[in-house]
């Protein structure tokens, strides 16, 4: 670590370091507020002055471009300095917790609130991505939940390339980590990256049309979600999750209740069925009611295991069956 002080600010401890920086926690003496302090590291130990040279311009075009953005996502550039030839860059730091911590301590986010944060989170790259400066590797620590529910993103340090492939590249790689971080507000630190193959049980209550917005992210042209366009943008996740807000985790849920999904059908309830079935034909040809309140019964069976559509309707069938069957005898 750096001597204990610089310029006013006392060093407190690092927290970061990147190819060009080290940055620190500091306190500023004259002002009494914590900061986060960034310090011009020489790669190499500073041997190679031209490759000292490139990485000093990197870091001064760095703290340029934080210059020209203002966004309530991202801590805001206080000032800039030198110390022994060193240049250094202040920015505040953000009240509240990383989002880790939060996760860590509480578990996944309820789903609106974590649309929100995401969305808000989003927005911070957005603008960032706006006035050519991206993160690179985000991931879950480096977004600050604040006391209001407000979201800051730290670390956003890395300036635009010079072509369009290398502008593309930090774009989809920022793109893919926002949805990451996204899952595990929704999901959990330690749960697997969707696949799109995920069964209502592994969703977690997580609305469908959310897990094909964030696996298309992950995904890209791989992606298994029909009929949705591929976000290439973070202004694309951001309009996707503007529509995702609306959707609704009980009706979603509800919905997917009533409808049996492929490949979840258990061979219990397909017995269930079968002998269901069985019943209420023997009833009716037998012309007896007993059998068919029996079949009712089996088919309903059904509806404990999953299979909710096709019991329901045999189960009524069977019932149907054997009201007009008692029906009939006493007639």
């Amino acid at each position: 670590m750096a001597e204990g002080r610089i310029d006013r600010f006392e060093l407190v401890k690092e927290t970061d370091r990147d190819a060009v920086s080290v940055t620190y926690a500091a306190k500023d003496a004259r002002l009494r507020r914590d900061v986060s302090l960034r310090l011009f590291q020489p790669p190499g130990d500073g041997r190679d002055p031209r490759r000292t040279d490139l990485a000093r311009e990197r870091f001064e075009a760095q703290i340029r471009a934080a210059a020209g953005l203002s966004h309530p996502g991202v801590p805001f550039l206080l000032e800039s300095g030198e110390h022994r030839s060193h240049p250094f860059a202040v920015f505040e730091t953000p009240p509240g917790l990383p989002l880790s911590e939060r996760i860590e301590v509480d578990g996944p986010l309820p789903l609106h609130e974590a649309v929100a944060l995401g969305r808000r989170m989003v927005d911070a790259l957005c603008a960032a991505h706006e006035h050519g400066i991206y993160h690179g590797s985000l991931y879950v620590g480096d977004v600050m939940v604040t006391p209001t529910g407000g979201v800051s993103v730290v670390g956003l340090h890395e300036p635009a390339p010079d072509t369009p492939e290398g502008m593309q590249r930090l774009e989809t790689a920022d793109l893919k980590s926002a949805a990451k971080v996204l899952w595990a507000m929704l999901m959990g630190l330690s749960a697997p990256l969707p696949s799109g193959a995920e069964s209502m049980d592994a969703r977690r209550g997580v609305p469908p049309g959310l897990v094909r917005i964030i696996t298309a992210c992950l995904l890209g042209d791989r992606s298994p979600a029909p009929g949705m366009d591929v976000p290439t943008l973070c202004h694309d996740l951001a309009a996707l999750l503007d529509d995702a807000q609306h959707l609704d985790a009980d009706a979603t849920a509800s919905a997917d209740a009533d409808i049996d999904e492929p490949g979840s059908e258990s061979p219990l309830a397909h017995w269930a069925l079968a002998v269901g079935g069985v019943l209420i034909v023997a009833s009716l040809l037998s012309q007896t009611w007993e059998l068919g309140v029996l079949g009712a019964i089996a088919s309903a069976s059904a509806l404990m295991v999953g299979e909710r559509a096709r019991a329901a309707a045999l189960a009524g069938a069977g019932l149907v069956a054997a009201g007009a069957i008692l029906l009939a005898s006493l007639v």
